[in-house]
């Protein structure tokens, strides 16, 4: 009972803390709320910590018991302690880091931005059908941005750019307004949610 009340105290605490010490002038709140603030690098690297931990022991289970799939685990592995060990050992100059950086994480994380841009443009192939009137007028506004991006746009019309920037400034615009105006409502709501405890995912570990 414990693990789970001492964790949900906290974090209301904590919670409401920071948001009267935003909106309330008071010293007091204004010196706690900046101690918690300076607290968060260390909070920061104990979370790092906490998910290596999580990481190996998810990863190792998977190695121990052979399932499909767990030489990459094993590659995981081989990488994390030599990536720990040079960085620790020699630090984060040496060819031998710089070489795990740039010759092994930067292409891996090109091969998923690369991966992310073919779904990217097989989800527009499905989008950009003209099979009813809202598909049709995606369709129809991102050939005209398109044409206005591009110097051929000019040949067709000398009024392409302008049509192109005029549906990024207000059409577009507008819609991506909605989407973040949303977001914030639901960010909003999900902080309400974990400071006044009816959100308690984060408290899953300690049943």
């Amino acid at each position: 009972m414990l693990k789970r009340t001492l964790p949900l105290a906290l974090t209301v605490f904590v919670g409401f803390l920071i948001v009267f010490e935003y909106f309330v002038d008071i010293p007091a709140l204004h010196s706690a709320g900046s101690a918690i603030t300076g607290w968060m690098p260390l909070i920061q690297s104990f979370a790092v910590v906490t998910g290596t931990i999580n990481l190996i022991a998810v990863h190792g289970h998977s190695v121990r018991t052979k399932r499909q799939g767990w030489y990459y685990s094993l590659v995981l592995f081989v990488f994390l302690a030599a990536t720990v060990i040079v960085g620790l050992g020699q630090g984060t100059t040496v060819p031998a880091y710089r070489f795990l950086y740039d010759k092994i994480l930067i292409p891996c994380s090109s091969t998923m931005a690369g991966m992310t841009a073919f779904f990217i443009a097989s989800a527009s192939y499905r989008a950009f059908r003209a099979t009813n009137t809202d598909s049709a007028l995606l369709l129809i506004s991102a050939g005209l941005v398109m044409l206005g991006r591009v110097p051929i746009g000019e040949f067709v019309s000398v009024k392409m750019p302008d049509v192109a920037q005029w549906i990024m400034d207000i059409p577009s615009m507008a819609g991506q307004r909605v989407f973040l105006v949303c977001a914030g409502i639901g960010y909003i709501s999900l902080c309400l949610r974990t400071i006044v405890g009816i959100n308690r995912t984060h408290l899953s570990g300690n049943e």
